[in-house]
């Protein structure tokens, strides 16, 4: 094999030396002549095509010393074969997360390689520890892809957001008055008595205290007892009048015993 270096010293590409070879002695007649020479000029051309076009140049390629999908492959014009020997590429992507090598490459070329090429779709994401190569889970509720790649997990919906269902590729919004609780998976509703609190990461349903009121749901503030109501428990929907001393009455008995008993109503 022989290693042409590309314009990064960090990086080697592999190309097919037979061909090289084939060219061997005609560039050792025509570099004995001045570098200058038509013929060796043509030769470096042509060189230079093979170099960017062959896609036959990894062919026997047995390993890659370089992250592939930082290659620059703008003038590459089709990849068939390229990694088809390639034993050690075993990486699994998608080319999708690789714009460059989009449209020039396929699952085909990797046929005996280890490597794979795929992608999971909108809702789904990938399991490397599944017996199954091409293996895509589907997002559980509350979660989300929507992009088709290779996530090794799904997103959590942000607040106010829901997936009510598994597979979701995009999150709904929670209607106005309520919110989404905490695992994502559905929209709730404080009802009457109680109060939506809105803390720093996840909102919640909180009881009106003592002496306050919610005769509503999906409210964010409980009210007051107005003057003259009055409220002793918590999580209550209303308040009680109050009822002035002198609306009171009642019986003074006294007892032979000389005690004194009193009835209020």
């Amino acid at each position: 094999m022989g290693c042409l270096p590309h314009a990064d010293h960090d990086k080697q590409y592999v190309f097919n030396s037979s061909f090289f070879f084939f060219l061997l002695p005609f560039s050792s007649k025509i570099l004995t002549n001045r570098l200058s020479h038509p013929l060796t000029l043509l030769l470096f051309a042509f060189l230079s095509l093979f170099y960017f076009f062959d896609s036959a140049a990894f062919d026997a390629a047995r390993l890659f010393n370089s992250d592939v999908s930082k290659w620059d492959v703008s003038r590459l014009t089709t990849s068939v074969n390229m990694f088809l020997s390639a034993l050690s590429f075993n990486r699994t992507w998608c080319y999708e997360d690789f714009p460059p090598w989009k449209g020039k490459i396929g699952p085909t070329d990797f046929k005996w390689s280890k490597a794979s090429l795929f992608c999971c779709p909108p809702g789904k994401f990938h399991k490397p520890s599944s017996t199954d190569l091409f293996f895509c889970a589907a997002c559980q509720k509350g979660q989300y892809t929507n992009i088709s790649s290779l996530p090794t997990t799904c997103d959590k919906c942000p607040r106010g957001f829901t997936a009510a269902a598994l597979g979701t590729a995009e999150c709904g919004e929670c209607e106005l008055e309520t919110f989404s609780n905490v695992d994502r998976s559905k929209c709730s509703v404080c009802g009457a008595g109680l109060y939506q609190f809105d803390g720093v990461e996840e909102s919640s349903c909180k009881n009106c205290t003592k002496a306050k009121y919610q005769d509503f749901g999906g409210q964010k503030e409980c009210k007051d007892c107005p003057a003259g109501w009055y409220q002793s428990q918590q999580a209550k929907p209303f308040c009680l009048p109050c009822i002035p001393v002198s609306d009171f009455f009642f019986f003074d008995i006294f007892l032979r015993t000389g005690s004194r008993l009193l009835f209020f109503f």
